[in-house]
């Protein structure tokens, strides 16, 4: 898609990622106010998917730039 790591937007993005990373290492799949999740299993599989995805994106566009 043409993005690359060193983009201010991407810098960013990486940051408000790094910033909402709960202290259990997972991102909440919801940060509407009042959106309180339930802990259910299917919550848990969602966290676990998009804190993957989370960690696919840091590899790619984190440190090194992309």
């Amino acid at each position: 898609m043409g993005f690359r790591g060193d983009d201010p937007d991407v810098r960013e993005a990486l940051g408000w990622l790094v910033g909402h990373q709960r202290p259990d290492g997972l991102w909440s799949t919801s940060y509407k106010a009042g959106d309180a999740e339930k802990d259910t299993p299917a919550t848990r599989e969602r966290e676990l998917w998009l804190t993957l995805d989370i960690c696919r994106i840091m590899k790619r566009f984190g440190e090194n730039g992309g």
